[in-house]
């Protein structure tokens, strides 16, 4: 059967036998030389499709990098934002403390006056 000019062939591979219209007897030429064709354009894409996984590997891998050099890099300060938070927690408690100890101070001492 032709289509678009090429003829359309059922291959059987556990049979080895061609089902199809016979055309001056070009059948066997045409199955054994089309999937040669097959073949290295099968490799050629398979090669290209592995060098472009290699490359996403490789930007994955130096995203991946790069996004663990920042984040160690942000750690140290980060933790010296969380100690400064907490001492100015600390100091402000104290203030408040200070502030009555200070209170009570001048109480006592108007009381001596």
């Amino acid at each position: 059967m032709k289509i678009g000019g090429l003829r359309k062939h059922n291959v059987s591979f556990e049979e080895n036998t061609v089902d199809g219209e016979e055309e001056d007897g070009e059948d066997e030429a045409m199955v054994t030389a089309r999937p040669r064709k097959w073949r290295s354009e099968d490799i050629f894409v398979a090669g290209s499709e592995t060098s472009a996984t290699i490359i996403n590997w490789a930007m994955a891998e130096m995203i991946y990098t790069l996004f663990n050099n920042y984040e160690d890099a942000l750690k140290g300060p980060k933790e010296i934002t969380i100690s400064i938070q907490v001492g100015t927690h600390v100091g402000i408690k104290e203030l408040d403390d200070i502030r009555v100890l200070v209170d009570r101070l001048k109480t006592e001492i108007q009381s001596l006056l």
